[in-house]
């Protein structure tokens, strides 16, 4: 090896098994220097069967010239990573053995941590699945490994070491020592504001505070499943889409539980949810992680499009709300787009089956008093209606299959590609107040081929998907005439219990829960 020639640099990967997904997306993103010889990679999946595996990390660990940390929940909940690979990777690195570097995976509260005074990657702390482009940040992450494979360790300071002293210098005023960069807390990133109040059966809103942020569970299990299911929403939006709560700046989170009585239905009326016990006969109550979902979604669609709520820019509105509400349920289980059983509601009715189902729909449920499932999932079963506000629930079926089938086309988690196009064609300032199923197919194929490019397998599969449901085969003239205001801005809306079951009979399923 000649004078100028660097040995690699040995790198060690400290991560949970459940960020195991994101560790291959940086090892990918560290190709290039693996390539050059600039460093080599070791992790515990390259633990050789037989190998006593504490006896190889801890070898490992102490051979490592740098010492990445994934920092994530799940990370700093790893009595293991924490108690074990954590300190003696602080050790080295205080003592001029090794180079620590925290790689901020997801949104984690790790101020006072014993690396907490380390510079992280990528810039700023922000945790990489925060970034609308994560390409971008793993770029980053890259850049930043690379820099501190090149610069010199520093050694531990001397204890004992006498400098003698300089002479005086002729007035030279010293120049002031640069402050040291800010560390920006991954606490910003994650701040939460929530108040879940209950009505206690009576329609005054917002009703009695019972439960606000950090508060310990109370006897009512209506305000904590509300309450969890508020902050299991509201990091999905910010971990996947980098939106700051409902409207994108931060909204605090109110809602109220055991609204009305016998109240077969759930709400966002603009300023907040809200959300009925049910009646025990039709429904139960609607406080599950999807019903909250949907109306902390239906918040965030109407903040960030001017869909009326009216024929088909209603059921796409409408539609919208239903994908994120499933993505969501999905993002809470780990569930891949293959694993995921797609259906909203179950569990809600008294019954059997779901309130909907994206992947079959008009298959959520057949009941006795309900009735069957009446959602088509193709253009030519469309229904023509002036009911339902000209059919927004029922139709809506036909989007939520085009997004199913886009997602199962795509594989993986279907929150990273297909609810991506799906989100971006939502905030996209063509999106019109009247837009049609056509013009919203033409804007998710828009968003694809900018994002993935033209030709890519991204673009093909929500092409064949919306060709599958027969969006491009008719609605690309009906203009429906536009009403005022948008879903669930006024209570007006919503469909009372007795309208629901007059007569024994819900006048429209899709109207009392979707």
């Amino acid at each position: 090896m000649s004078p100028t020639q660097r040995a690699s640099a040995s790198v060690f990967y400290s991560y949970s098994h459940k960020d195991e997904r994101l560790r291959d997306d940086l090892a990918d993103a560290l190709a290039l220097l693996k390539r050059q010889s600039i460093l080599t990679e070791w992790h515990d999946r390259k633990i050789a069967a037989g190998d006593e595996w504490e006896q190889s990390i801890d070898e490992h660990i102490e051979q490592a010239d740098i010492i990445l940390l994934l920092v994530s929940p799940v990370f700093i909940a790893s009595d293991y990573c924490w108690g074990k690979e954590v300190e003696r990777a602080m050790e080295r690195h205080k003592a001029g053995e090794a180079r620590v570097i925290p790689i901020v995976l997801r949104p984690a509260d790790w101020n006072g941590a014993m690396f907490g005074k380390l510079q992280a990657l990528p810039k700023n702390a922000k945790p990489i699945t925060l970034w609308s482009n994560r390409d971008l940040a793993w770029l980053d992450v890259a850049r930043g490994i690379r820099a501190a494979v090149e610069a010199p360790l520093k050694g531990p300071p001397s204890k004992t070491r006498e400098v003698s002293p300089a002479p005086p210098r002729k007035s030279i005023k010293p120049t002031p020592p640069k402050p040291p960069a800010p560390h920006v807390s991954p606490r910003a990133w994650t701040e939460l504001s929530r108040a879940v109040y209950t009505a206690e059966n009576g329609e005054k809103l917002p009703g009695k505070l019972v439960r606000d942020e950090g508060n310990v569970p109370t006897g009512d299990a209506a305000v904590n499943q509300v309450y969890d299911a508020l902050g299991v929403t509201y990091h999905f939006f910010r971990e996947v889409f980098d939106r700051n709560s409902i409207d994108g700046l931060g909204m605090p989170l109110v809602a109220t539980v055991h609204y009305g009585k016998n109240f077969n239905n759930a709400f966002w009326n603009g300023k907040q949810m809200t959300f009925g016990d049910g009646d025990g006969k039709l429904f139960k109550p609607f406080t599950s992680l999807d019903m909250v979902a949907k109306q902390f979604a239906n918040g965030v669609v109407s903040s960030a499009s001017k869909l009326v709520y009216w024929s088909q820019s209603g059921a796409l509105l409408n539609s919208m709300s239903l994908v994120f509400a499933t993505l969501v349920k999905q993002f809470a289980l780990r569930q891949t787009a293959s694993q995921a059983d797609w259906l909203i509601g179950d569990g809600v009715l008294a019954g059997e089956g779901a309130i909907v189902s994206l992947a079959a729909p008009g298959t959520a449920y057949d009941d006795p008093i309900l009735g069957k499932d009446l959602q088509p999932a193709h253009m030519r079963d469309y229904l023509e209606t002036q009911d339902d506000n000209g059919g927004i629930h029922v139709n809506a079926g036909i989007l939520n299959r085009a997004f199913y089938l886009t997602a199962v086309a795509l594989g993986g988690f279907a929150w990273e590609k297909a609810g991506w196009i799906w989100y971006e064609a939502l905030r996209d300032k063509k999106l019109k107040s009247d837009s049609q199923f056509v013009d919203f197919a033409a804007m998710t194929q828009l968003v694809a081929a900018r994002r993935y490019g033209n030709g890519s397998d991204e673009l093909r599969a929500v092409k064949n998907a919306w060709d599958l449901v027969g969006v491009a085969e008719r609605g690309s003239t009906r203009r429906p005439a536009p009403v005022k205001g948008s879903h669930g801005t006024t209570r007006a809306r919503q469909p009372s219990p007795r309208q629901q079951t007059k007569r024994g009979r819900a006048k429209s399923p899709k109207r009392a829960a979707r």
